[in-house]
């Protein structure tokens, strides 16, 4: 209560409210306008909660409790004008507010985020699930490849089973039916969404470590993928595919609960190495790097001899000086580039002018009239 201000009492309130009686019996004008000015209060109030009650979370205003649900949902992320699921599976959230200064309009999920915490076990229910769901769907992949039946009959199964499904809907439930369309599905325009976005990771995951522009990384990532398909042709494709998946879910989580032993332990071995190797000579070091690559590649096949000698281009491209790649530029890149574009250009032109001469493609009707 405010110092200073009236304290009215029962008797003060009834004698006020008589008076208002009076006045507004007196003036009929008069009570109709406070009849309107009492309704617009009302109106006024009844907006103000709406309002109050419909603000997403991020809004000045405290969320209502009828927006519980989606706080449940909501795992603190950024909200742009199209709202952004917590995860691929999470429902859109019915508020948003409008993004703030360097957001991203589009409010894409930050995939990378996403996979990282999986696999580290950031959300422990989220990563047993998707552990779980990839060693069954793994399984179930093993199991279908190595049955009798084969992809062609798999599929002709699977739609005459919808065939059956549709025709037992269509005499049971013939509107329904007519709208259990795939065109127009959510599970269609769900599918393009996830499939488009796994494609455009995949995309990012390839921009970033096979441009072989940085000679250092293509040497890793190049013996790390001939590492992997020689591991593939000792183990089935159901146990790489196993290992590997199992490995993408403990190898991480292992590292940063042990990270420092294995740091120290792996530093001082490679310390050690390196050591050793600094004390070779020039020569002896490409002899320690080149014989062995060879003779592995030579031993397996000629494929694995042609990765051998692409790894030993990519290791004596990282112990090039700048003069050194400037001259090999212009003695060896240059005149292959040149030449390259040459032949290529004439081989494009020649067959654009077979495939129109026996019309290799389809060609409109207009222009075979002219």
């Amino acid at each position: 209560m405010v110092e200073g201000s009236p304290v009215s009492s029962p008797a003060a309130k009834g004698s006020t409210f008589g008076a208002m009686v009076s006045d507004l019996a007196s003036s009929p004008k008069q009570a109709a306008s406070a009849a309107s000015s009492v309704t617009k209060q009302a109106v006024d109030a009844i907006e103000s909660a709406v309002d109050s009650s419909t603000k997403g979370f991020g809004s000045p205003a405290p969320p209502s409790p009828l927006d519980h649900s989606a706080k449940q949902l909501d795992f603190d992320l950024k909200q742009g004008e199209k709202p952004v699921p917590a995860t691929p599976a999470t429902p859109v959230l019915p508020n948003s507010t409008k993004p703030s200064s360097g957001e991203d309009e589009e409010g894409e999920v930050d995939y990378n985020a996403f996979i990282r915490d999986t696999l580290l076990w950031t959300h422990r229910v989220r990563s047993g699930l998707y552990l779980l769901s990839g060693v069954a769907v793994i399984l179930v992949a093993h199991r279908a490849a190595t049955s009798r039946l084969t992809l062609v009959t798999g599929v002709c199964y699977a739609a005459l089973a919808q065939l059956a499904l549709n025709f037992v809907r269509a005499l049971s439930a013939p509107a329904l039916q007519a709208r259990c369309t795939w065109g127009d599905s959510a599970w269609t325009y769900g599918a393009i969404h996830y499939f488009g976005s796994a494609l455009k990771a995949a995309a990012a995951v390839h921009d970033a470590h096979c441009m072989g522009s940085d000679p250092a990384k293509t040497l890793r990532i190049g013996a790390l993928l001939w590492a992997v398909s020689l591991g593939a042709r000792t183990l089935s494709t159901t146990h790489l595919a196993l290992a590997l998946y199992v490995a993408a879910f403990t190898l991480p989580k292992a590292y940063t609960m042990f990270r420092s032993k294995i740091d120290g332990v792996t530093g001082k071995a490679f310390g050690q190495a390196k050591a050793q190797f600094d004390k070779l000579d020039v020569r002896a070091r490409a002899a320690a790097v080149v014989l062995p690559l060879l003779l592995a590649g030579y031993a397996l096949s000629r494929l694995d001899l042609a990765i051998a000698l692409f790894l030993l281009a990519v290791y004596g491209r990282c112990w090039l000086t700048p003069s050194g790649v400037a001259a090999l530029e212009n003695r060896v890149v240059k005149p292959l580039t040149a030449t390259t574009t040459k032949v290529g250009g004439t081989v494009s032109r020649l067959v654009g002018q077979a495939a129109a001469k026996y019309e290799l493609t389809p060609t409109p009707t207009k222009a075979k009239r002219e």
